[in-house]
């Protein structure tokens, strides 16, 4: 039997991390026969979009990046933006060439990168000094998760072991695709299988697969398909 699963008809919760209720109860083996999980994640969100700056006008000030899906052109026009509104005359490109991020103004200040130093390319341990100018040491970094992982949490079937961190996980689903499209993956492209025991409700949690933590896919909704063996 082949049983869909999917998330837009989950009974509570966002579909990152939702409940749903079955009209029949689920118990055996079951193996993925296809998955399909749209990339809506955002590469900037409340995790890597602070950083604070002072002047000789101005105290140290908490600026945010406005939660989305950027381009380097995009994320060099928000941060000006951003910075603007706290003091004008700011700066901030992207190398072509490089990939690095300038930020600079007309006269001097000094910036800590809260939590956004891997996403700018600054080192965000660094104590930086009241200058005119800011290049990050390493490359801006607006890509998304290599890969998710679904849990379903009436199970103990993993699928992925990530030996670095010792992180396990129930289905494993690549994700080298752009913004906006869906990921396919059939079961001949990676056979994996749950065991469930008698049950018709599912909690079913999308994490990254590097760390476990939770991925917001912006009310993106995806479907499995199991069939039991």
């Amino acid at each position: 039997m082949n049983i869909l699963i999917k998330s837009e008809n989950r009974t509570s919760g966002p579909s990152h991390n939702c409940y749903i209720e079955l009209r029949n109860i689920l118990d055996g083996e079951y193996v993925l026969t296809n998955a399909a999980i749209p990339n809506t994640m955002y590469n900037v969100t409340t995790s890597n979009n602070q950083l604070s700056v002072r002047t000789a006008l101005n105290p140290w000030t908490t600026i945010q990046l406005t939660p989305g899906n950027y381009s380097a052109f995009s994320l060099s026009v928000e941060l000006k933006t951003r910075l603007d509104a706290f003091e004008t005359t700011f700066t901030a490109s992207i190398s072509n060439i490089s990939g690095l991020l300038t930020i600079s103004k007309d006269t001097w200040f000094q910036v800590r990168f809260t939590n956004s130093g891997d996403l700018l390319g600054f080192n965000t341990n660094r104590d930086t000094q009241m200058l005119l100018s800011y290049t990050g040491e390493d490359v801006i970094d607006l890509s998304f998760p290599v890969s998710l992982g679904i849990n379903i949490s009436e199970t103990t079937s993993d699928n992925y072991e990530n030996l670095a961190t010792g992180q396990t996980g129930n289905l494993y689903i690549p994700m080298s695709l752009e913004f906006g499209f869906y990921k396919m993956l059939p079961m001949s492209d990676f056979k994996q299988s749950i065991t469930l025991r008698r049950t018709r409700n599912l909690r079913i949690e999308i994490v990254n697969t590097s760390d476990s933590s939770q991925v917001n896919l912006n009310g993106g909704n995806y479907e499995l398909l199991l069939t039991r063996i």
